[in-house]
């Protein structure tokens, strides 16, 4: 089962992550829902990756009730965030710090621009996402 977790990080340097999802969380599974979603502009508050990663969660999985049992939150340091240790298969991680934060993986270090998304895989970078639209396709 290919694993995977929806991040969002926000303005204040805070870091949430959803439960790990388990099964098809690839990008051509149901990663393409999550990078969807932001290419069409749906997730750029806090308040918008909630609700989306409760629906998303409903819809596929069903592992919380709620979105307190479904995203943990950290504080970022540094603006940064190490995946040298990640084992999960894929993340979706979406900077909507308003700044560039910056993720350690095995390769070396991703800079993720302000209000984009990058995939890793592992420990490793696969991929940048930009919002294409500036309207919320709904979900």
């Amino acid at each position: 089962m290919t694993r995977g977790k929806i991040v969002f990080t926000d303005e204040k340097g805070r870091y949430y992550q959803t439960l790990e999802f388990n099964g098809d969380m690839y990008p051509s599974g149901h990663g393409e829902t999550i990078i969807e979603k932001y290419e069409d502009g749906g997730i750029r508050s806090y308040d918008d990756y909630e609700r989306f990663a409760v629906s998303f969660d409903r819809r596929y999985f069903g592992d919380a009730d709620s979105a307190d049992e479904l995203i943990s939150e950290f504080m970022l340091e540094n603006d940064s965030v190490d995946y040298t240790n990640n084992w999960t298969d894929y993340l979706y991680v979406i900077n909507g710090s308003g700044r560039v934060v910056r993720a350690f993986t095995k390769e070396g270090t991703v800079e993720i621009p302000a209000a984009e998304m990058a995939v890793f895989h592992y420990q490793n970078f696969d991929r940048m996402v930009q919002i294409k639209r500036d309207h919320d396709s709904g979900f």
